[in-house]
């Protein structure tokens, strides 16, 4: 003959060496937050010695004048809950006392109407009683000294109801002010008429508070400390939290969404400490971050005097570290951060705000001054320049002058030519030349014969490499600079 079974059962002992790993303290929050969504004014906390080694006593009362609307839902897992559908009430598997009856080696449950007695040996048994308002769970728990301590000080962080005064052991939970107060819309669960959970997205309030320098930040849902995370502030969503089924984590990508509101509210209190926090990474990826958020952001990560760096033109960010521009590289952000600067707060390259001196890019298309315009001047300076590089370099150059008043370029050397503007340096530069003028100039020039970077080390020796060159000249050949200078 058989024997008719229930699908399953539970194995306390084994619930509470899982919830041992959550926290004591978290698991006597579902009371509290049990107590918070009902229609409660006051609700106390009591936890107390048993008198017995590795023992407490428990007591969570709240004056809700209605009590439990079903006793049943004392003692059973997951029955169809009131809260469930509801986005702005806390539970939503009907857990809470179980959660914690899973602690205990005792407890009572007494609502208007009944009370629930859970024995030591396992039974249960339900009578009735006289009380007229509210709820009160009192239990035996498992708990010593130095964990009552621990719950007692985690009751600390819990943020303190509008309208509800709560008591831990007599002393009320002060209220916190947060430092900002904003809104977005988040996703959340809700439950259709049929009772099925399922996710969707509201608009809701979001605390921010400051975290104390001894205290963890934590997400909050409406007050409860839920999921410990990453960053500068304690979060409060005044809506039903995604998370798992074990409520100790929530999906990266809604952590992500909350980040960034949180950055869009807080930027102005950040400062060049923060900003290298995963929490803040996360926020300046995501698509919803704000053009204020973003350009703070850059300026306490790399300053207000900022440049991208320039692959076309690598001299100008050179000349831009050399004037204490603050030189953005390309994997100083990820992908999607330079997608959100380039939105909101674009950055030059470096070549538009320290372009490196150039060729004379117009010389193709300016008329050269013909050769019978050429004055005596400059005929000597460009025999003077044809001669100094074959005797300083041993080229053959050819040299050409050009009026441009229009451009600040005034000399520029490239495939063997040397090109003056005469727009720049005028006439007398070269009727009256100066040697130590023209000489500057020249070797200047020439230097890109080796190199055209101005700022690079080659460069810098293809200078002293030929100033030395062009001091031998002058102690081999005493009058090779008096032929052309006087």
């Amino acid at each position: 003959m058989s024997q008719a079974t229930k699908w399953f059962d539970v194995d306390k002992e084994g619930l509470s060496k899982l919830l041992e790993r959550q926290g004591k303290a978290h698991v006597i929050f579902e009371l509290v937050q049990n107590a918070w969504d009902e229609d409660s004014k006051n609700v106390r906390v009591t936890l107390k010695t048993a008198g017995v080694r590795g023992r407490s006593i428990l007591i969570v009362e709240d004056d809700n004048p209605e009590g439990f609307k079903d006793i049943r839902h004392a003692y059973t897992l997951f029955a169809e809950s009131g809260k469930k559908n509801n986005s702005n009430k806390r539970g939503r598997f009907n857990l809470g006392e179980k959660l914690v009856l899973a602690l205990c080696t005792e407890a009572e449950i007494c609502t208007v109407g009944n009370t629930v007695r859970f024995k030591e040996n396992g039974d249960r048994e339900i009578v009735e009683n006289d009380r007229e308002s509210g709820s009160m769970f009192m239990a035996t728990v498992k708990m010593t000294k130095s964990e009552r301590e621990g719950c007692i000080e985690e009751f600390n962080s819990l943020l303190a109801q509008p309208g509800i005064d709560t008591y831990i052991n007599g002393r009320i939970l002060a209220p916190k002010d947060p430092v900002r107060t904003t809104n977005s819309i988040l996703p959340t669960i809700a439950a259709d008429e049929e009772g099925r959970i399922f996710e969707t997205a509201r608009k809701t309030d979001i605390l921010i508070y400051n975290v104390g320098p001894d205290q963890k930040p934590y997400l909050y849902e409406m007050g409860i400390p839920v999921v410990e995370i990453d960053g500068k502030f304690s979060v409060d969503i005044h809506q039903k939290v995604p998370m798992n089924m074990n409520r100790d984590n929530v999906k990266p990508a809604y952590m992500r969404k909350v980040n960034t509101v949180v950055m869009n509210a807080t930027y102005d209190l950040l400062d060049s400490d923060d900003v290298n926090d995963s929490w803040v990474k996360d926020a300046t990826e995501h698509k919803d971050i704000d053009q204020g958020a973003t350009i703070a952001f850059l300026d306490m990560k790399f300053g207000t005097n900022r440049a991208k760096f320039d692959p076309s033109d690598l001299e100008a960010n050179k000349i831009a570290t050399a004037s204490d521009i603050r030189v953005i590289g390309g994997r100083a952000l990820s992908k999607a951060q330079w997608e959100n600067v380039n939105t909101h707060a674009p950055v030059q390259p470096t070549g538009q705000i320290t372009p490196s001196p150039k060729a004379w890019s117009g010389a193709a298309s300016c008329t050269k001054i013909p050769t019978e315009e050429w004055t005596d001047g400059m005929k000597n300076i460009r025999a003077f320049c044809v001669d100094f590089a074959a005797r300083i370099m041993g080229v053959d150059v050819s040299v050409q002058f050009f009026n441009e008043s229009q451009t600040s370029t005034i000399a520029a050397y490239g495939g063997r030519e040397l090109t003056f503007n005469i727009g720049r340096l005028g006439y007398k530069w070269f009727n009256e030349p100066i040697l130590s003028d023209v000489v500057d100039l020249v070797i200047h020039e020439f230097g890109h014969e080796y190199e055209p970077d101005h700022l690079s080390d080659k460069y810098y020796r293809a200078l002293t490499g030929l100033s030395g060159k062009s001091t031998q000249l002058a102690l081999d050949d005493p009058d090779f600079f008096q032929r052309y200078f006087g």
